[in-house]
């Protein structure tokens, strides 16, 4: 019986290029792939492909979009070219295991160009997935970008409006830290976070919002997440939450920062601020530079958001002692003092 890919893996030659008819199966099977994960209408560079815009339109510089990623996906199915053939003398078809190969492949491509999307993604199915399982959110069928999620006290199947659902998640005072945790590598963080979150979805329906589609809050928190790109610290710091640990003694003297009240100043001025400050930190050689850049992102984030965030939360956060949070905010003050100065030249 003919298979899409087995008969083809005990003699392919990995250096050349496959057979056509496996690569267009190769090309059919990705495009599945992308429409089950919602990523089909994506822009492409979410899986690191920044040449052209659409998966779905070709254009002169590339007449067919899928032809790159196929490359790139059959060479990641070569690297397990020999574990595919000690399978083949156990099994008559491994169709399905090169199936879970492209899986894994569009896995991966997500999480490297694409991290906050991949980790919000996740983590909101997780939260969701709980909401129904206990009865607290209605779901018909799978969860996909078309799927209308109903509290299980309405019969509201008409879904809020965007906006408004994103208007009522971001306004929670604890939205901030909400997001950094399901930026996090770590899995108890993501999991505390995963409660909140719940928290947040079921307090909706006190602002009328009975119902909701799952793809307008996937691309809501993801959109949120990418454009606060800045507070995705875990990677870059390599910070390790569960060795957090904070005394109220290490509180007793706080340096504060002051930023603009954007009522009477410039929100402009502000921005310029801020990122000459952040470009000053990174390139000075102070040994700490990354953890007392992701010190200032802290507060740049809450101001962005309009709420307040005290050095306890930072320190539990970004895993440093409250106190090293205090040394830190002296040296940004100082870095802000240069700036400003820098400025009045």
């Amino acid at each position: 019986m003919p298979t899409k890919y087995t008969q083809y893996i005990e003699k392919l030659d990995i250096k050349k290029f496959p057979p056509q008819e496996m690569f267009e199966h190769l090309k059919q099977d990705l495009r599945s792939v992308l429409k089950k994960r919602g990523l089909w209408n994506a822009p492409p560079k979410y899986l690191g492909y920044l040449y052209f815009e659409s998966w779905v339109k070709a254009d002169p510089r590339n007449p067919d979009p899928l032809h790159d990623i196929a490359v790139d996906c059959y060479f990641f199915i070569c690297t397990r070219i020999s574990s595919l053939r000690k399978q083949l003398k156990i099994k008559e078809n491994i169709d399905g295991l090169i199936s879970l190969d492209i899986a894994h492949f569009i896995t991966e491509r997500q999480q490297k160009p694409d991290p906050e999307g991949y980790a919000i993604g996740s983590n909101v199915k997780k939260t969701i997935s709980h909401l129904i399982e206990v009865g607290k959110i209605q779901c018909v069928g799978k969860l996909n970008k078309n799927t209308i999620l109903t509290f299980s006290n309405t019969n509201t199947i008409e879904p809020s409006d965007k906006q408004d659902l994103w208007d009522n998640i971001r306004k929670k005072k604890n939205w901030c830290n909400v997001r950094l945790g399901l930026l996090s590598k770590n899995e108890k963080a993501q999991e505390t976070a995963q409660d909140e979150l719940s928290e947040i979805l079921e307090q909706l329906p006190n602002a009328d919002i009975m119902s909701f589609r799952y793809y307008d809050l996937l691309t809501c928190l993801k959109n949120d997440a990418r454009n606060n790109r800045k507070i995705y610290y875990d990677s870059v710091l390599n910070i390790d939450n569960t060795s957090v640990s904070y005394n109220d003694d290490d509180e007793a003297t706080q340096v504060l920062i002051n930023f603009p009240d954007k009522n009477y100043e410039d929100w402009q001025d502000y921005k310029d601020l801020s990122d000459k400050t952040c470009k000053k930190i990174l390139e000075s050689k102070h040994k700490n530079a990354k953890k007392i850049h992701a010190v200032f992102q802290e507060y740049v984030a809450s101001c962005d958001i309009d709420e307040d965030i005290s050095q306890k939360e930072i320190a539990l956060n970004l895993g440093l002692a409250a106190q090293t949070v205090n040394d830190y905010i002296k040296v940004i003050r100082k870095f802000m003092r240069e700036v400003k100065s820098d400025n009045l030249k």
